[in-house]
């Protein structure tokens, strides 16, 4: 589960994120949607313990992510919108140079990252990540974050630089995630990708969340409008 109350950040003068409030349930993909500069990178840092916020509170399944960082992460898997990979090693080295980090077993490791890399496309690929493309080395992100199955997932604008394979790959992973009763934020600035994943939408603008919609009842494009408009 998250759970953030009042946050707030400053860069300086500038207020990035204002009073910022927002729960996602156990089982829900909720959508954070707004224009660049709306805050869903910095409310996603926060919440990833990448970031201190200036003031408020932010929980990951209950720990505190300022107070208790290390069992925050232990919940979590985190994609920032650019893929942050080893690229001195191949797909298959950076997963298992992750799961070590996460104390995973090399016994029960290596048949799970087979099993990821199968389902993102990488299966039998073997050369260094810095011959990727900016999607491979997002296929690969994406598995680093999938990798110790954690209860929690964020993605910070997902389908950057996937193709529509990458990108039905991608959807298809999170719609699963949510059947497995994972919690996921995902941000986005298309509301079509939003309206096919998510359960819910929180619209963003100048840091604030403005209101939210349902994307099963509502026309998500009206909605975006009427609240940010």
């Amino acid at each position: 589960m998250i759970e953030t109350s009042g946050l707030n950040r400053f860069y300086g003068r500038f207020h990035a994120l204002r009073d910022f409030s927002v729960r996602v349930e156990k089982g829900e993909v909720v959508g954070l949607v707004g224009p660049n500069g709306s805050g869903k990178s910095t409310a996603m840092k926060i919440l990833a313990t990448l970031m201190r916020p200036s003031s408020g509170k932010a929980l990951i399944c209950g720990h505190d992510v300022v107070k208790e960082p290390l069992e925050a992460k232990r919940n979590l898997g985190y994609v920032p919108e650019k893929a942050a990979v080893w690229e001195d090693l191949n797909a298959q080295e950076n997963l298992y140079y992750w799961g070590r980090l996460h104390g995973m077993p090399a016994r029960t490791l290596r048949p799970r990252i087979e099993a990821l890399l199968k389902e993102l496309g990488l299966e039998g690929e073997r050369k260094l990540t810095a011959k990727f493309s900016k999607g491979m080395k997002q296929r690969v992100a994406i598995g680093m974050a999938l990798l110790h199955s954690p209860q929690v997932v964020i993605l910070d604008e997902p389908t950057t630089g996937l193709d529509p394979d990458g990108r039905l790959l991608l959807r298809n992973i999170i719609l699963d995630l949510g059947k497995q009763e994972r919690t996921v934020l995902v941000s986005t600035h298309e509301l079509l990708e939003a309206a096919k994943v998510c359960t819910r939408v929180v619209f963003m603008k100048l840091g604030e969340a403005r209101g939210t919609g349902d994307p099963a009842k509502e026309d998500l494009e009206a909605r975006y409008r009427e609240l940010t408009g």
